[in-house]
Order: structure tokens, then sequence, then C-alpha cells
């Protein structure tokens, strides 16, 4: 068996994380001789800091694949009775092929018809933050070779142009199965027009790696008396303010995130390390350690000795070994947040889209969650300062609630091997 995993960007921490965790369940589903091949942005560097994975380019389409060619595409299979796409292609004269599919269109077409099965990495990418039709582009590619196309647990919407509305509704429609990770998500496709009987909810792939002994061990206490207090902190660089510009927003964020560095330092004698998901990869668009740099710059001189910017870049297994010797993460990003609370640590985090609320909602920390629109210097601290006042009593309800993410998470196992076999239902009780 052939599976494609398409959407990736495994330079990314966090995605590569989804990854991995993914690329395990799809063995769990399908068994360990089945062949993976990863669709990823930017394959051949992909491949050099993950060289156990098998990467292709993930092309960028021109532009989502317009409707009327769609119609052409549903014409020609319904006239070769639903014969693969790579077979029709065979048949067609080389000037009608043309006029149906872009050349890179056809490879894509071709090298989806060598599957049997296309999951859509997990993630945060069908949102109108981003171009959207890029993505959805190539589930229709997929669609059109015949082969069978999943989405793997993603955070999604809403969407108010209409065009993308009805590019979703499209495409959407014709997948096996769309496993989500929260209500939010699931009421953006229905309001989009996708059959809710496609949709499943379970948690992010990432909670997979949360293991039993290390969790419990973290739910009875923290830290033991006279240790020294350890705080990571993971930020990220970000421009989709609400009410403010790029860089006046960011400008807010790195003064209350220095202000939380000071506070750490003179209350409490931390010691503090910037890591996050997203670091030490030049070829990378951005570096979390570039965001934790400037802001160690606005800490108080007499402090800044206190603080170290981490820089190394962490595979998603070292980075979550790493998290489990910090007493507490102070986290932007949500893998980051996820890998921590796996290995045992605390998150106080900050939400920048509706996923990290929708995630630490399902684990009772809805009133900790600060967002990263209106964080203030003058305000930060002190929230930070009373959620670690009342940590001590809520680490067992917490960790408890990981393991019961952890155990939702591999729901996925069933869902991706039933909707392979079975395409026109969910498992009893799935949805």
């Amino acid at each position: 068996m052939k599976v494609a995993i398409t959407n990736t960007v495994a330079l990314n921490g966090g995605d590569a994380a989804i990854l991995l965790c993914l690329v395990r369940m799809v063995r769990k589903a399908f068994g360990e001789d089945v062949e993976i091949i990863v669709f990823d942005s930017q394959p051949e560097i992909a491949a050099r800091y993950y060289p156990g994975f098998t990467f292709r380019l993930l092309e960028m389409l021109p532009a989502p694949l317009p409707k009327r060619r769609l119609r052409r595409l549903d014409r020609l299979l319904e006239r070769v009775e639903r014969v693969r796409f790579r077979t029709a292609l065979r048949l067609l004269p080389v000037g009608l092929g043309s006029l149906l599919l872009r050349h890179s269109e056809r490879r894509l077409v071709r090298q989806y018809a060598e599957m049997d099965l296309v999951i859509a990495t997990g993630g945060t990418y069908l949102v109108e933050n981003y171009d959207i039709g890029f993505r959805l582009g190539h589930f229709g590619l997929a669609q059109a070779a015949g082969t069978p196309v999943m989405l793997f647990t993603q955070s999604l919407g809403p969407f108010r142009k209409p065009r993308n509305r009805r590019s979703v509704k499209r495409v959407l429609s014709g997948a096996r199965r769309i496993l989500l990770r929260d209500a939010r998500s699931r009421t953006h496709l229905i309001d989009a027009g996708v059959p809710e009987s496609l949709m499943h909810i379970c948690a992010d792939g990432v909670f997979a790696l949360a293991d039993d002994v290390r969790l419990n061990a973290a739910a009875e206490g923290g830290r033991l008396p006279g240790q020294r207090l350890r705080v990571a902190i993971s930020v990220r660089e970000w421009s989709h303010f609400g009410s403010e510009t790029p860089g006046s927003g960011m400008d807010r964020y790195c003064r209350a995130i220095a202000a939380v560095v000071e506070h750490l330092s003179r209350e409490f004698d931390a010691e503090i390390v910037f890591l996050s998901t997203c670091q030490g990869i030049p070829e990378y668009w951005t570096d979390d350690s570039r965001t934790a740099a400037r802001i160690s710059e606005l800490v108080a001189p007499e402090l800044r000795d206190r603080v170290v910017v981490d820089r190394s870049f962490r595979r998603p297994d070292q980075l979550m070994e790493a998290y489990s010797g910090f007493d507490l993460l102070v986290s932007t990003r949500l893998h980051a947040a996820i890998l921590a609370l796996c290995a045992g640590t605390p998150v106080f985090p900050i939400e920048y889209e509706f996923k990290t609320t929708e995630v630490f909602a399902k684990l009772g920390l809805r009133d900790w969650i600060q967002d990263i629109n209106t964080v203030q210097a003058d305000t930060l601290p002190a929230k930070l300062g009373s959620f670690m006042r009342v940590l001590p009593a809520l680490r067992g309800t917490l960790f408890r609630a990981v393991l019961s993410e952890r155990d939702s998470a591999f729901q996925a196992v069933e869902v991706l091997a039933d909707g392979f076999q079975s395409p026109g239902r969910l498992p009893a009780g799935a949805r």
C-alpha cells in the first residue's frame, strides 16, 4: 500500500511533530510495511533534517483548479466509468489533455494516482489568514486522480469569502474523512455546506506522544524544595493582529514578554531559556530565536545575564525531552505547548489563533489563556504570577486531561482505517 501525506512543512517543528505522529498512526492503521511519501514545500532540505522520510516536492499551483475544469474532469471520469485518472490520461490526445490540466497539474495527478490514499497533514492552514486555494487545489487533483482523500486533525475556518466557501464545500465534500481538533472547526465546515457526516473530532495528533509514567509523576508534584525555578519561553513572529499594524502589535507583544522575564527573574530568581519549535534552520522563513533575541534586548540590563536564547535545532522528540527539564513553559507556539505538556511540564498559553483556546479549554485552563492581541507589559506578569500560585492545585486535573487527549488522539487510527475501507460512514459513535 502507498500513502501520500501532503501539505507538510517539515521545517516547522510543530508541523514536523504532527508528521511524526501521523506516520505512526498510518502504520498502526495500515501495517508497518506501508510505503509513505511526504509531499513537502522544501523536500530536499527537509530530507537533510529528517532523513528517515521519503520527500517529494509539494508544488505551488498557480491558482485553484477552476470549477469549469473540474466539471470537465468529472465528465471524463464518468466516461471512463470511474477508471483511475492515470488510465484516462493515457487515452487522451495530447491536445485534449492540455485543455483539462496544465502540465504541472498533470504531473501531480499522475503522482497522486500512484497512491492508494492521500492524507492532508494536520495543522491550521485552511484559514483565511493564508491562501487556501493552493491547498484545496492539491485535494482536488488527488480526487481527480481517483484516489481517496482524508484530512488529519485540523483547525480551520471561518470561511467568510464567498469564493472560499464555494471551494471548501466543493472540494472537502469529496473527502472520505475530515479529522478536526475542535467543535468550532466543525461549525465552520457545516456553515460552508460540508456534510457533517464526514467529520470526526479528536485531539491534536501530537498528544499521542504523552507518556503515562511521566504524566502521572507530573500530576503528583513539581519542583523539589530548594531547586531553582527553570522557565522556558516559546515566542513567534506574528503579523495578523486584529486592530493594529504588525509592527505595533509585535512591539506590544515583545514588551509584554520582556516584562514577564523581568518578573520571573526578580520575584522567583528563575533561570529563563527561550526555546521554541521553529529555530535553528536557516533555510526556513522564520526563526523564533530571532524574536527571542529581540525580546532579550528589551529586558533590564542588569537582568539580561539570567536569560539564555537557545538557537539550536531539535527534532520534536529532542525538544520534548528538553522541555521535560523545565518547571514551566510560557508558550505562544501551540505545538511547543503540546510537546511540553506531553513531557509533564505545565504551560501558560498565549493565543494567536483560536486553536489555542480550543485545546486549552479542554485541558481545564480556559481562564488562563492570554490573547496575543491584548497582552500588555503592565498586566501579563501579574497574570502569570496568579497562575503560578494556583498551579499546584491544577496539576492533577491538567495532566489527567493530557492523558485523556492522548487517548482521543489515537482514535484517528480507527477513523483512518475505516475511512479507507468504508467511504460512506463513520465508525459507530465516532462523530
